[in-house]
């Protein structure tokens, strides 16, 4: 693995990296081609996706105890803030939640967790349903040390992490 993928993959575990290297190979065998989309997430990352749809006050809060000095903004400048900060894209609507979790509760952060997508031709099928339980199937019958987050109550399916 080369490049964009290999270096999406840095920062995780050594047994997890492993698996989800596996998983990819198994996946294209299989006809499915995997991109990961994110990989290993810092706290300021992290707190860039929770920040989206909340108080500001909370999410300054929150920015504070992290050691962070935002500037004085509003809902969506603060955001933006946080989104350059982490390296992110701006964005003009952030009243979207994206993760309920706050910085140091995903696993992303202890590189125990990838976001992928299926491909086809290059380009992401991010609604290819048969892809998708393709992929389900492959991680329950195959890697019994990963959860797929498509199989949880409120479904992230290009979510896998770590058991």
């Amino acid at each position: 693995m080369r490049g964009r993928v290999e270096s999406r993959l840095e920062g995780l575990a050594g047994k997890f990296r492993r698996e989800v290297e596996e998983l990819i190979r198994v996946a294209a065998d299989g006809g499915v081609g995997l991109r990961v989309t994110e990989g290993y997430r810092s706290g300021v990352r992290q707190l860039a996706y929770w920040a989206q749809g909340r108080d500001v006050v909370k999410v300054r809060g929150l920015a504070w105890e992290m050691g962070l000095k935002l500037p004085k903004l509003g809902e969506r400048d603060t955001v933006n803030w946080l989104r350059h900060a982490a390296g992110l894209a701006e964005l003009l609507d952030v009243t979207h939640r994206v993760t309920p979790l706050k910085p140091g509760e995903s696993k992303h952060q202890f590189g125990l967790a990838v976001d992928v997508v299926p491909m086809r031709y290059g380009v992401p099928m991010w609604t290819d349903d048969k892809a998708w339980e393709f992929l389900g199937r492959v991680i329950e019958e195959e890697f019994p040390e990963l959860v797929w987050g498509g199989s949880w109550k409120h479904p992230d399916r290009p979510h896998i992490e770590s058991k």
